[in-house]
């Protein structure tokens, strides 16, 4: 398979006779040279943002601090996968949503700007001694909690 740069305008085509049914997905991906799973992408791009989904690749959308906590709580208790919540909440990028999940997995703010000052939403918690954690678990596992 050969690289080159697909142009908006050839995935708008593709992506729309695929939708038609007038063309299969092997044929656009061996046609452009590039991988299944980029151009299901693309197609996930169309059906949310329209055609300007394929246009401006590096587009500049703000997501609030609400936006971010709902789509990574969405994934993380099994709404649906990352496209599905990605497709729900309007969000260009899956990598983006990755990236919210992983912050929000380390416990570090999902804000709207990491230089100034937001609201911490998950906070670190305090470092405790083997004797308090199996405490904790003990405690945990004799109410049925695991």
């Amino acid at each position: 398979m050969f690289k080159r740069k697909v142009t908006p305008e050839e995935k708008i085509n593709a992506v729309e006779a695929y939708l038609r049914g007038e063309i299969t997905v092997r044929t656009i991906i061996n046609k452009y040279g590039v991988a299944k799973n980029l151009f299901y992408k693309w197609v996930r791009n169309y059906e949310v943002f329209g055609p300007d989904g394929l246009r401006d690749k590096h587009r500049k959308t703000q997501y609030s601090v609400e936006v971010r906590m709902a789509a990574v709580h969405d994934y993380l208790s099994g709404v649906g996968s990352q496209a599905d919540v990605c497709k729900k909440y309007m969000i260009f990028s899956q990598h983006q949503l990755q990236n919210w999940i992983k912050l929000y997995k380390s416990h570090k703010e999902l804000r709207l700007n990491r230089g100034r000052g937001s609201d911490i939403y998950m906070a670190k918690g305090r470092n405790t001694t083997y004797k308090e954690r199996v405490e904790i678990v003990s405690h945990c596992i004799g109410h049925g909690n695991d």
